[in-house]
């Protein structure tokens, strides 16, 4: 900056406007370029030398030896300007400095307008002679912390023209005193005085390296310069546990480039002070993608701190649920190169497996890293669950995942496979090629034996989907209850007949126990133009009871052919433990409920060819069924010959033919 003077003048073109080069300590004039070396005047001396000393122990904070000095600058001459300014020096430190009591600071404040007025009684808007010569005889001596106390002096009290012409002879990179460091140190930070800044902060040997640190982190301007300036400070600054606030309030607030950041991390963490990991990974994510190779630096840095347990797993549980895949990947591998005992808890394995902002490539991969850390059964059988249970993907997608957690497990625990096989429908139509892929597995099927039985009555797949599961099922020897072979009997349609009939095969051979009931409940529940003689056949014992409703039923509706009929007639008959024919059962006809033994009811209701009824009547007469029993028509007892006498308008043809041979019209029937 250009200063104008009352005592300098270019010998070229007479302007007294000129620059100062510090480096080779010469004037340069501002308009033609000559260039003047000044030196002190030696008749100036005991004042200037006792000036200098008031300056010299205002810099080192003595303030009763300044004082002593403003007095000897007063006793050789009280109006020059440098005793002025030495005047002015020592009030604005007892300011600066806090040495001055409240009640004495109005004084102070009179006494300073005074001799500011002075200062400019004598030297106007310019620089005067002994003034000038001052600071050339510090300038000589290289007395960078006097000119620091004037700098600051003549900043406070707004005198520009004063500053401006101290600042040309101050080397802010060279002053000693860490007090006057302070103070330049807000000065330039406010006043965004970078190069001064940048100078002050060089000055590492005697600036306070953590107030340094501080400042270069929220004023200094962010690149490779900022980068060198912090690397000097944090080797000589003193951290403390609390400085942890300050590092985070600059990871998440500064304006700075991740890599800045990621170095400043890393500093600290050399230091043993660092914010917590969450916040930082947080402040770093938040302007935007984070490279490997930054995020390998800040974990690396992290593990070098030896933090604690909890803040660890709070980082894995941060990085599996936060952050994106490919960072994710790349601070777990750095974690786990670490010597730090790595433990993953259950529930953020689960998360990362459902995130579907991952791709399939990327779970995989992280699963092969946390199955390093030798996961217990236990884990990998709850991993395997969540996948299995609650993992929605497209198919191709959730075999991958489902394959791979098969390389980590021998078994399926029976809760979850049960649970699958009964409830989960997210495989659809896919889940027969899923439940192979744990079949293969080295399960134990006896653990499982009613799990078929369960699945025949569960309604969560579909038919196509039940039939081939419970094929795979059947395969492993799994046999269902007898309750769900005979439901499934039961629910047979003609669209499916072949299909039931396998499975019950199937089920009969891996040892499912036919009931007694079974095939008179059959009877009892299936309309009887659906019964199936494969069925029937599936479902009959030596053993098996025929109720009487289920043998009028076969009997009086069954539409099979007259051998069969007859044959089956009379098995299920000698399974009923009476004489064929004789079994009482109830039928509606002609509007009336009527109760009579199954002989009278097939008369009445007969359908089959002539000659099967025939055939069927003359067996159960061969039993001693008779049709002149007295019948129970709405509850009042009638005689059959009656009741068929005062209906006969109303029977069929058939009915009519077979009370005709009966002899049922006749007199002494």
């Amino acid at each position: 900056m250009a200063a104008s003077y009352n005592v300098l003048k270019c010998h070229g073109c007479a302007s007294t406007r000129f620059d100062f080069d510090k480096k080779r300590k010469v004037w340069i004039c501002a308009y033609c370029g000559n260039e003047i070396q000044k030196t002190a005047a030696p008749t100036d001396e005991p004042l200037q030398h006792a000036v200098k000393q008031v300056l010299t122990d205002l810099a080192q904070g003595r303030m009763e030896s300044a004082a002593k000095n403003v007095i000897e600058c007063e006793k050789i001459s009280a109006d020059n300007v440098c005793t002025v300014i030495a005047n002015l020096s020592i009030m604005v430190f007892r300011l600066i400095t806090n040495s001055c009591p409240e009640g004495e600071r109005p004084a102070l404040f009179g006494q300073m307008k005074r001799r500011i007025a002075q200062l400019k009684e004598i030297s106007g808007n310019t620089i005067s002679a002994e003034e000038e010569e001052l600071y050339n005889s510090a300038q000589m001596e290289g007395d960078n912390d006097a000119f620091a106390v004037l700098f600051l002096v003549f900043d406070m009290l707004d005198q520009k023209v004063h500053r401006e012409m101290v600042e040309n002879y101050l080397d802010v990179g060279k002053v000693c005193a860490k007090a006057l460091n302070h103070q330049l140190l807000d000065y330039s930070s406010r006043n965004k005085r970078m190069d001064m800044l940048e100078a002050i902060l060089k000055n590492t040997k005697y600036i306070d390296c953590t107030e340094g640190l501080w400042k270069a982190l929220e004023y200094f301007e962010d690149g490779d310069k900022k980068c060198a300036i912090l690397r000097e400070l944090f080797a000589s600054a003193q951290l403390h546990p609390e400085d942890r606030k300050n590092l985070t309030v600059y990871l998440q607030k500064a304006p700075d480039r991740v890599d800045t950041k990621v170095q400043v991390y890393s500093l600290a963490a050399e230091k043993g002070v660092v914010p917590s990991i969450e916040e930082t990974m947080d402040a770093l994510t938040m302007r935007g993608e984070v490279s490997d190779e930054q995020m390998q630096t800040v974990i690396e840095a992290f593990s070098r701190t030896r933090p604690k347990d909890a803040e660890l797993y709070s980082l894995i549980e941060n990085i599996l649920e936060k952050h994106a895949g490919r960072n994710a990947l790349t601070e777990m591998k750095v974690l786990m190169n670490s010597d730090l005992f790595i433990k993953f808890k259950d529930k953020d394995i689960y998360g990362m497996i459902r995130r579907r902002d991952w791709s399939t490539e990327e779970r995989l991969e992280m699963l092969k890293l946390i199955e390093q850390c030798k996961m217990d059964a236990r884990t990998n059988d709850g991993i395997l669950a969540e996948i299995l249970l609650h993992v929605s993907e497209v198919h191709e997608e959730r075999m991958k995942l489902i394959r791979e957690m098969c390389k980590y497990v021998s078994t399926v625990s029976t809760p979850v496979l049960k649970e699958y096989i009964l409830n989960c429908t997210l495989d659809g139509e896919n889940k027969p090629e899923v439940l192979q892929e744990l079949l293969n597995l080295d399960l134990n099927m006896s653990f499982f034996r009613d799990l078929l039985g369960q699945y025949a009555r569960s309604t969560a797949d579909s038919a196509p989907v039940k039939k081939e599961v419970t094929r795979l099922l059947s395969g492993q020897g799994l046999a269902i209850d007898s309750e769900s072979l005979l439901d499934l009997a039961i629910g047979a349609e003609p669209s499916n007949y072949a299909d039931v009939i396998a499975s019950m095969q199937q089920a009969v051979h891996n040892g499912t126990r036919i009931g007694n009931a079974d095939l008179s409940t059959y009877l009892e529940k299936v309309e009887p133009a659906k019964y199936h003689p494969a069925i029937m056949g599936l479902l009959h014992t030596n053993l098996s009871v025929i109720s009487d409703e289920a043998l009028a039923l076969y009997v009086l509706y069954a539409e099979e052919g007259m051998p069969a009929k007859l044959q089956n007639s009379l098995l299920l008959a000698e399974q009923n433990r009476k004489p064929f024919g004789s079994s009482i059962c109830r039928i509606k006809i002609f509007g009336a409920d009527v109760s009579c033994n199954l002989l009278q009811a097939y008369v009445l209701l007969a359908s089959d060819s002539v000659g099967a009824i025939e055939t069927i009547i003359g067996a159960m007469k061969d039993k001693g069924s008779r049709l002149n029993p007295v019948i129970q028509v709405n509850g009042t007892a009638v005689k059959f010959k009656k009741f068929i006498v005062d209906n006969r308008s109303r029977l069929s043809p058939l009915t009519n033919t077979i009370c005709e041979a009966e002899g049922v019209f006749k007199l002494f029937f």
